[in-house]
């Protein structure tokens, strides 16, 4: 039978303007998801409220786990009490949704299933699913370690059959819940020792032990490493950076004026920051300027702090952080599930 999921969100990138003016920005859509018999997931978007719209669509159990983020925040403030009011008001009126306030009302169609949804499912079935879903309503505590289960599963999966991209994803997907796993950041070194990237290969150990810094297996990996592959490799840094799947707006203040740019990558240290031309022209080596994040994703980590300009080529720009970034904050470790080790 089918079963409620909860609240989800995804991540994606759109384009925004054109030519000179047109850049890439992250986009979040949240979702409310249920359980579908068959290895399926009814995802339906919501609406800026939070409350089910009428877009939905089923999707696999697989790319749900991959793509699909649990957002427990967002189904306590939100969904939850709209669940328990709305379950009450059935309970009462034995399922009839005469009682029901126009956002329970919402809630109630966006529990409606169809023969489509649920294949076999008699007509007094359908009319009661609103109810039986609501009698079980989701524990998310469950559902994250089964979220979480099924995402290594994948990864392993997609690792020893050479999908190697797809393996790095799944494993960007479990990060973004559980940032500060070593043992998730331990299994991409694995990945990419495979790829025989033994560079990136060795800053997710380092990553790791930084997490973690009695994960012996992470150690012994790397000992291992630096005698068998990369000796005499002089491409480590002091400070692992981080390279966004997609950059992040930003704001630099210069000279006292703001101009929109975005964030290529990170580190505890610096950034990378690709500026707008009308910015470019005031940008020189050891010129101090203020840098804002735009998204939730770096906005704690970047709230107008100084920097340095380093250097600047085309329409990149190397910045130092004046006030080194904590690289062990939890701020800071939620950028590796939206990023990749360079």
């Amino acid at each position: 039978m089918p079963k409620l999921a909860g609240s989800f969100y995804t991540l994606g990138s759109s384009s925004l303007g054109d030519g000179v003016t047109k850049q890439e920005v992250m986009r979040r859509v949240n979702w409310f998801a249920i359980f579908l018999d068959g290895d399926q997931v009814l995802v339906t978007a919501t609406e800026a409220k939070g409350l089910p719209t009428t877009v939905s669509r089923a999707v696999p159990l697989k790319d749900f786990f991959a793509k699909f983020i649990p957002d427990k925040t967002h189904y306590d403030n939100v969904v939850l009490p709209l669940l328990e009011s709305t379950r009450d008001k059935l309970e009462s009126s034995e399922g009839k949704p005469s009682r029901l306030s126009p956002d329970e009302m919402i809630v109630y169609k966006a529990l409606q299933l169809s023969k489509h949804h649920v294949p076999g499912a008699t007509e007094q079935e359908l009319a009661d699913m609103p109810l039986t879903l609501l009698r079980e309503l989701p524990d998310y505590e469950a559902s994250f370690s089964a979220h979480k289960h099924e995402l290594n599963m994948a990864s392993i999966a997609s690792r020893k059959n050479g999908r190697y991209q797809e393996a790095l994803e799944l494993y960007s997907a479990l990060l973004r819940a559980t940032p500060d796993d070593h043992h998730i950041v331990f299994n991409a070194a694995r990945v990419y020792f495979e790829k025989q990237d033994y560079v990136t290969c060795r800053k997710c150990l380092q990553l790791a032990l930084e997490n973690d810094p009695d994960f012996d297996a992470a150690r012994k990996f790397m000992i291992y490493l630096d005698k068998h592959f990369l000796k005499g490799t002089s491409e480590y840094r002091n400070f692992l950076r981080y390279q966004f799947f997609t950059p992040q707006p930003c704001e630099l203040t210069i000279n006292g004026k703001k101009y929109a740019a975005e964030v290529i990558d990170l580190s505890a240290a610096g950034l990378r920051v690709r500026c707008p031309r009308d910015a470019a022209a005031h940008m020189s080596t050891g010129k101090e300027i203020v840098v804002q994040a735009d998204t939730d994703l770096l906005k704690p980590l970047l709230r107008g702090i100084p920097c340095q300009v380093v250097w600047f080529r085309d329409d990149v720009c190397g910045i130092l952080l004046l006030e080194p970034l904590d690289g062990k904050s939890p701020d800071f470790k939620r950028i590796v599930g939206y990023s990749h080790i360079v």
